[in-house]
């Protein structure tokens, strides 16, 4: 398992849950040096090319070869090969997000009124994939949004065949993490917007394909934070609050079979969360 601080990554040992360093985490953007505070947008281990990147896990596509990133100074969204580093601009407007990677090309998502785009590594002309609302995550075959306001609708978009589906109903404040091994999403889910409160409480759940939610982890004043991934181990996934309160905090795997264990404590090394499943 790969987890991250802010400019370095470490591995954790699983099953022992011991930590190792892991000296070629320090990586840069094009243009910059390794190592610098406030510039990655985030930090993933590409298993299939044996390294680091600067980016954040789903701005990796699937096969490792290609990952893609958004220069928050211009504005202007660049795809990288990981091999060679060399960097190629893309036609994404300035102020459009990308939300998911595939190996042809990335989604994004429009500025106001919204809309989700995907714009090709090859350079073709980019597709307008659904209209309107704003969303968040992309997997496999498939785009996710949540309804605004307090409804809290989780619809999927297929891609196939360009059909919306609610799949559930969760109330309140929510945001998806990740996905399971089988592609269903892994939702934080609290009465509001999280805050630093200790009584403030929080659920992580998976939400299977017939909307049914299994509840992974609940806790108040601790919720899952940053990236959340299933392999053929089950879901990982990092618990941390802001309060500092001890007896919670860590690195956690879920299987419906054992529930949550906890297989690394909280410290330095994981405080930013997973930069990838378990190899």
């Amino acid at each position: 398992m790969h987890a991250i601080t802010e400019a370095s990554g470490a591995f954790v040992l699983y099953p022992s849950g011991a930590v190792a360093g892991a000296p070629g985490s320090e990586v840069a953007l094009p243009g910059h040096s390794p190592g610098e505070i406030g510039v990655n947008p985030g930090l993933t281990y590409d298993v299939a090319e044996n390294k680091w990147i600067p980016a954040p896990y789903y701005w990796l596509a699937p096969a490792g070869r290609l990952y893609i990133f958004e220069d928050f100074a211009t504005g202007k969204t660049f795809v990288v090969n990981v091999s060679s580093g060399s960097a190629t601009q893309l036609a994404v407007p300035s102020g459009w997000f990308p939300f998911g990677t595939s190996d042809d090309g990335v989604y994004v998502q429009a500025s106001a009124p919204g809309g989700a785009w995907f714009y090709p590594f090859d350079g073709s002309q980019a597709r307008l994939l659904t209209e309107g609302n704003y969303w968040l995550k992309y997997n496999s075959d498939s785009i996710w949004r949540l309804s605004a306001g307090s409804a809290g609708l989780l619809v999927r978009h297929d891609l196939f065949t360009g059909a919306d589906r609610t799949l559930t109903t969760l109330g309140g404040w929510n945001d998806i993490l990740g996905f399971d091994a089988q592609g269903d999403p892994l939702i934080l889910n609290s009465t509001d917007i999280p805050s630093s409160s200790s009584k403030q409480s929080y659920k992580f759940m998976l939400i299977g394909a017939d909307g049914h939610a299994t509840t992974i982890w609940s806790g108040n004043g601790y919720r899952a934070v940053g990236l959340a991934v299933g392999d053929n181990h089950g879901v990982w996934f990092v618990i941390a609050n802001s309060d500092g309160l001890p007896g919670h905090e860590g690195l956690y795997l879920w299987t419906p079979h054992t529930g949550a264990k906890l297989i690394a404590a909280l410290d330095g090394n994981i405080a930013d969360g997973i930069a990838g499943t378990c190899t």
